[in-house]
């Protein structure tokens, strides 16, 4: 038989034992709440970033082709980083109809045009871009639904982008 002050100790270190398994509980559903809310969060910032970086790229050929116009049409041209420091320039060849030219004609010369005109690796936050080339063609793929496709003869940059809006 116990004691009075033996099952007084008893009953607390349940209760506290309780309240231990309970705040347990607790903590583990809330983290499980912020990986699922982690996971959306992260692919809507990919999401947003493809789109960023793709307009980047499409203003990039874009300028390309206005410098190329107002040079007169030259075989290449010169985009400087900074305009106080004249040594600090990427040339840029051009097709015969002013647009960015891909050299080597295959996916290692897309990915040269991307690194000319970006600045930046083929990336966005954690994720590799892929690019292949066809008919004329550069695709820069980030996953299934986050694709860049450049087409070197009209200089036209399309998205297809079905992540966030």
């Amino acid at each position: 038989m116990q004691t009075a002050p033996n099952a007084k100790k008893v009953k607390q270190n349940q209760y506290l034992m309780y309240k231990m398994v309970l705040a347990l509980c607790i903590t583990f559903s809330l983290m499980m709440i912020w990986l699922n809310q982690f996971e959306e969060t992260e692919d809507q910032a990919t999401s947003t970033s493809f789109k960023l970086v793709a307009n980047e790229f499409k203003n990039a050929v874009n300028l390309t082709h206005v410098e190329w116009l107002r040079l007169a049409r030259p075989g290449a041209v010169k985009l400087y980083s900074h305009l106080d420091n004249p040594d600090d320039f990427i040339q840029i060849e051009m097709s015969q109809n002013g647009w960015p030219q891909v050299r080597p004609l295959n996916a290692d010369g897309c990915e040269i045009l991307w690194r000319k005109l970006l600045k930046q690796p083929m990336k966005v936050i954690h994720q590799d871009i892929k690019s292949k080339f066809k008919d004329k063609t550069c695709i820069f793929r980030l996953n299934k639904s986050h694709i860049l496709i450049y087409q070197i003869n009209s200089g036209q940059v399309s998205v297809h982008n079905k992540g966030v809006d």
